[in-house]
């Protein structure tokens, strides 16, 4: 179900997407932008070590880390955190006028 999304995105977009579970080890730190959408510490922790250096990470839900989050990998790799409730819609717009298909979705 979620590969067929992720094609959706892939060819739409012309972006590169992946699992974190077929990514990992050998695509550490490899990607422009990792998504997360899991809303856990672990999951964003997952996403840090799959985003390049000067990289951003984007949250799509709400983490509650805790006051024991380390944040030196983030200030290191100096990485962009972007929080996303609902996204920038000019994009998506343009996408769906160009004929994106929402129609699987």
């Amino acid at each position: 179900w979620h590969s067929a999304k992720m094609g959706l995105l892939s060819s739409a977009a012309q972006v590169e997407t992946a699992f974190a579970a077929s990514a990992l080890p050998a695509r550490a730190a490899s990607f422009d932008v990792v998504v997360d959408a899991t809303g856990s510490p672990t999951g964003l922790d997952l996403a840090r070590s799959l985003c390049r250096p000067l990289g951003a990470v984007v949250l799509k839900s709400t983490c509650a880390a805790g006051a024991d989050f380390n944040t030196a990998p983030f200030v290191v790799d100096e990485l962009r955190v972007v929080g996303s409730r609902c996204g920038p819609f000019p994009p998506a717009l343009e996408l769906m006028a160009a004929g994106l298909d929402l129609t699987p979705l």
